[in-house]
């Protein structure tokens, strides 16, 4: 039984959508709320997929809304989780891409109510690019921000800056502490956040880790990848290159889950995912004059 509500984000790949909407239909008890996206032109997918929405509208007791235009990979997604957290306290956010485990909903779920008290913990991650690490608690807590399959409470996105209005006198700051005078991965973020401070990137959650690192936030990681991105493709806007690493398969977490006995930021995991960072993506991109956009298509969905 599945008490928090969940969100489906989609606009126009419904093969990726029906996978994924029969993951949730197998939930015994859920609260669904579907965020379509406006269509651009003339698109018959995007139309196939409307066409089935308005069916299931009807059919069942689920929560839909339809953009009149097209707003993007930025707005689209921001206005969606806006709509979404008017009505619940808390959810699980999934994009159509992302095909959960089936212990992915219960994960959530737990947690959610688990720290919905805790003001230092801002996100629980379903993806995680580290494999099976040698600890016996079921996640960790560290500073990597995994939106591919997650959840959150209303009181965390409410302070959720789509502006970054801080990033010119705040953001160097930030950064030096988040990666620990690291003078490599500081200028990598710096270039991706100044990119999207100047709304030169259509997304919306840079802001989103920025915002979680300005307030020295944490994540939730879990020890095994509970979500495969199946969005990977030429009809994606950021992820149109196939990744093996990236795309990893999804396994089930066991449960009871076992917590971990302080909530304090996992070091030495954290700096094992910067260091996985580094060496698949940044250091290899480096000789490629147009490596930093290959990293934003990689590393940061939509």
């Amino acid at each position: 039984m599945i008490n928090s509500p969940i969100l489906i984000i989609c606009y126009n790949r419904p093969t990726e959508f029906f996978k994924l909407f029969k993951k949730i239909e197998k939930l015994k008890k859920r609260k669904i709320f579907i965020f379509q996206d406006g269509k651009k032109n003339q698109d018959i997918e995007w139309e196939k997929l409307n066409f089935f929405l308005k069916e299931q509208k009807d059919k069942l007791n689920i929560n839909i809304k339809f953009s009149k235009k097209n707003l993007g990979c930025k707005n689209g997604v921001i206005f969606a989780i806006n709509w979404f957290f008017k009505h619940n306290p808390q959810g699980i956010i999934l994009e159509d891409d992302c095909l959960p485990s089936s212990s992915f909903f219960k994960y959530c779920d737990k947690l959610l109510t688990k720290y919905k008290n805790n003001k230092k913990i801002k996100v629980i991650s379903g993806y995680t690019f580290m494999n099976d690490y040698k600890k016996s608690f079921s996640y960790t807590f560290t500073k990597h921000i995994e939106v591919w399959g997650w959840a959150t409470w209303r009181n965390v996105w409410k302070k959720y800056d789509p502006k970054m209005t801080s990033w010119k006198k705040k953001g160097f700051e930030v950064l030096k502490k988040r990666f620990n005078e690291n003078s490599y991965l500081i200028n990598q973020y710096k270039n991706m956040f100044e990119l999207t401070f100047q709304k030169k990137i259509d997304t919306w959650d840079h802001q989103f880790v920025y915002y979680i690192w300005k307030t020295n936030g944490l994540a939730i990681t879990p020890k095994v990848n509970l979500v495969h991105n199946i969005g990977f493709n030429i009809r994606a806007t950021h992820t149109k290159i196939k990744n093996n690493f990236l795309q990893k398969k999804s396994n089930l977490i066991k449960f009871p889950l076992k917590h971990p006995k302080k909530i304090k930021e996992d070091k030495i995991i954290s700096t094992k995912m910067d260091k996985v960072i580094t060496e698949k993506y940044l250091i290899k991109q480096k000789k490629n004059k147009n490596y930093i956009n290959k990293i934003l298509e990689k590393f940061f969905l939509n």
